[in-house]
């Protein structure tokens, strides 16, 4: 079956409940699972190049998370993308049919999946920048086997502190799902996405990139592998961003396939005050004979400069 691994629906957070579902006692290797009454998924994909999420279910208990193996047994046709951390992903490559199987050598577990000629264009990408993740309904710690476990969690979007000199800026991450004329939805990766910005009070990171203007003399490094990074800006002001100042494109092949706005809303207290401290109120200049003993005199001082800030 073909999900999306990110789903926005509303424009206000955080975002709808969703089901849990625990597994009772599976273990691993794969080899352990029991596969009576398995139910393994996967999806006809429309065109070259889209992809999919797989999903692997054994008794109605998604095992996704164990099924290592996972491989295309004609993987011109379409191959499986398996990367830590996230759900495997099946990649449409040219026309034509193959099987998916668990693993090597199990044809009898296996799932056909046809990729067609069928055209199919993306109709809307929807973009959120994600902060922090945290418990709406928090699970039982323990219970009672059928019984089915529901939790939800909430995602946010806090972007209200500037980067001080020992610690970093709010930050979060961008994802994005494109939505395909054949009503699929995909979960895209940052590496086939590009931003534009238009306003200063936003930096942003490639996957992998370095963001090196926050701090002075400090290199900030992206270690997410799929997402962009986004953090307040040095001098940033309070911004209520949706609209075209920052847009986020879809790529695959070469072409760009879908835009989209970026809703962010940056929240930094005003400054309204300055205060200046200087360590030595007394000062002498170089070479002078009260910088000398018996006198010893400064020549120069550190200081200290605070800027006080308030929230409107």
């Amino acid at each position: 079956m073909a999900e999306s691994a990110f789903q926005a629906t509303s424009e206000t957070l955080p975002l709808p409940r969703f089901p849990l579902h625990a597994a009772p006692g599976l273990a691993s290797p794969v080899s352990n699972i029991p596969y009576t009454q398995n139910a393994f998924l996967a999806t006809s994909v429309r065109i070259p190049s889209q992809s999919a999420t797989i999903r692997v279910f054994s008794r109605g208990l998604d095992v996704t998370s164990l099924t290592t193996g996972l491989l295309s047994l004609d993987p011109s046709v379409a191959d499986v993308a398996i990367e830590p951390g996230r759900p495997p992903t099946l990649r449409a490559k040219r026309v034509g049919i193959t099987q998916v199987a668990l693993f090597p050598g199990s044809s009898s577990l296996s799932a056909q999946v046809a990729v067609s000629a069928d055209t199919v264009r993306a109709v809307a990408i929807r973009n959120r920048v994600i902060t922090d993740v945290s418990w709406f309904d928090r699970p039982p710690r323990t219970y009672t086997y059928p019984q089915e476990i529901e939790a939800s969690v909430s995602l946010r979007q806090t972007l209200s502190r500037r980067p001080l000199t020992e610690q970093p800026a709010d930050y979060g991450f961008l994802f994005s799902t494109v939505v395909w004329s054949d009503g699929h939805s995909e979960a895209v990766s940052g590496a086939d996405m590009s931003v534009a910005s238009a306003t200063s009070n936003a930096v942003w990171t490639r996957p992998g990139g370095i963001d090196n203007s926050s701090i002075p003399g400090v290199e900030i490094l992206n270690e997410a592998e799929d997402q962009w990074r986004v953090a307040v800006a040095r001098d940033a002001a309070s911004e209520c961003i949706d609209g075209e100042d920052v847009v986020a494109t879809f790529h695959r092949c070469g072409a760009s396939l879908a835009s989209g706005p970026v809703p962010i809303h940056i929240d930094v207290p005003d400054p309204v005050s300055v205060s200046f401290r200087i360590l030595y109120a007394v000062l002498t200049p170089e070479r002078d004979v009260a910088s000398a003993a018996p006198f010893n005199r400064k020549t120069s001082s550190d200081f200290e400069l605070m800027v006080r800030c308030v929230r409107a």
